[in-house]
């Protein structure tokens, strides 16, 4: 159950900030849903939490290449970083029927099906605000910190950032 509410998306964030190299960065998101699948049953939703991390992976990296690194900004992708995240993976529950592999449908294939789905994930989807955003800014305000002080020297640049 704790890898259930593991915070994927301050994480992936991070990751995306702290490793100039793509293949780093976007193998935080990967590294994090393998493990994962490790400790549950695979399931095709491990693919519909992944797609919104490699999402959020390539937005805070335009928003790098962007300069925009305010704490306002941060914050901003965080919470549509974490809507992504709550709309692609409620939806793949519905779509899979459930959360879990081998288990019988919950929500039938249906808009009643789908709107049920979604106000059943608005108490976990809370959590994720309440929790995720500050701890999303904090994050990468520290990956942005380590990257300017330490990592230019240890880390490859990545193609997004002009010189």
């Amino acid at each position: 159950m704790f890898l259930t509410f593991f915070p994927l998306v301050p994480l992936a964030l991070a990751g995306g900030i702290l490793f100039r190299n793509r293949i780093l960065a976007y193998g935080v998101p990967v590294a994090m849903i393998v493990c994962k699948s490790f400790f549950t049953d695979f399931s095709i939703i491990h693919l519909f939490t992944l797609l919104p991390l490699l999402a959020a992976v390539f937005g805070i990296r335009k928003a790098l290449a962007l300069k925009k690194t305010s704490v306002a900004h941060l914050a901003g992708y965080a919470v549509a970083a974490i809507l992504g995240y709550e709309i692609f993976s409620s939806f793949g529950v519905w779509l899979m029927g459930n959360c879990l592999a081998g288990y019988s449908a919950i929500y039938p294939h249906t808009l009643k099906g789908l709107i049920d789905c979604y106000a059943a994930s608005l108490p976990f989807t809370a959590i994720h605000f309440l929790r995720d955003v500050p701890l999303g800014v904090l994050m990468m305000s520290g990956a942005l910190f380590f990257r300017k002080k330490y990592a230019v020297a240890i880390l490859p640049k990545c193609s997004c950032e002009r010189s």
